[in-house]
């Protein structure tokens, strides 16, 4: 029987983490977009209008009483300010409908754009809104598009991953230059105070994409360079991933992460034993918090 007394939402997220008893399970809802319906916006106005974005995440705080707020604009930010053409759907999640790269020496070509650029600047501004409303109440986690991510919204997933194998050193090459704009950006941010986090999304650590050593001469490499900015700025340091295999031993024990996101989809008919690989990566890599996140409902997108 739990004895807890009702916990603060900060208490029970950390408490988690140094896997001390909590009154519940924390709750984490990766609602981000779907958070506009509680206001009345469109998804547009979600993705362009900072205090629409604060408002709509809030609402969904306070709606579903969650324990952290999934501060996630969409998955093209940092490659819209570098120049990838966005499309922004009144109801749909932006994407990028052009690509920026489209040779090899474009990756070599890459330079990066003044810093924060116009979509940066969104998702700070939004920050910033959110901080004032429930700093010390409530943490938030700001979700920042990882190297390889970004790279593959500028060139698109089927020339990055031929190009790793076959232009090795131009795709480094961009990797380098994108990473020192996510640092610049990172620095743009205010200073947490310890009351959130900023996750990486570094979804293309997963091998059922790449092998360990092409995803450690890859990202990989430079991952402390992002986590000593992110902690530099007062922040938690957290990870974001999804899909059937997550380096999970590189992207945790390694990366020395004590926050994890996960999304899985099992109703795909994605790996069954994602459950043992959690259990068995738990016990190798100690101590941190999984946050395991399902699917959404089709009637909610």
């Amino acid at each position: 029987m739990n004895n807890v007394g009702k916990m603060s939402h900060f208490e029970r997220i950390f408490n988690s983490i140094v896997d001390e008893p909590v009154d519940r399970l924390p709750a984490f809802p990766m609602v981000c977009g779907l958070s506009r319906r509680l206001v009345g916006a469109t998804h547009r106005e979600y993705s362009t209008i900072s205090k629409v974005a604060a408002n709509s995440l809030l609402a969904a705080q306070k709606e579903f009483d969650m324990d952290v707020i999934p501060l996630l604009i969409d998955l093209s930010v940092i490659a819209g300010d570098f120049g990838a053409k966005v499309r922004f759907p009144e109801e749909n999640t932006p994407m990028v409908e052009e690509f920026l790269i489209r040779s090899v020496d474009d990756y070599e070509k890459l330079e990066a754009p003044e810093i924060p650029g116009a979509r940066m600047k969104h998702q700070i501004e939004t920050t910033k809104l959110i901080m004032e409303k429930v700093a010390g109440q409530v943490p938030f986690s700001v979700l920042v598009e990882g190297p390889l991510l970004v790279l593959t919204q500028l060139a698109g997933v089927e020339r990055v991953l031929k190009d790793v194998k076959r232009e090795p050193k131009a795709v480094d090459t961009a990797l380098k230059v994108i990473t020192e704009a996510i640092v610049e950006y990172l620095d743009c941010y205010p200073d947490g105070g310890g009351a959130g986090a900023i996750c990486m999304d570094y979804l293309w650590g997963n091998r059922t994409i790449m092998s360990d050593d092409d995803y450690r001469n890859l990202e990989s490499k430079y991952e402390p360079i992002i986590r000593r900015k992110i902690l530099e700025k007062g922040y938690m340091y957290s990870i974001h991933n999804c899909g059937e295999s997550p380096m999970l031993d590189i992207q945790i024990r390694e990366y020395q992460c004590p926050l994890y996101s996960l999304a899985t989809y099992p109703d795909r008919g994605e790996n069954r034993s994602i459950s043992k690989i959690l259990t068995l990566s738990a016990t190798k890599v100690g101590r941190f918090l999984l946050l395991a996140h399902r699917e959404p409902s089709k009637q909610w997108v």
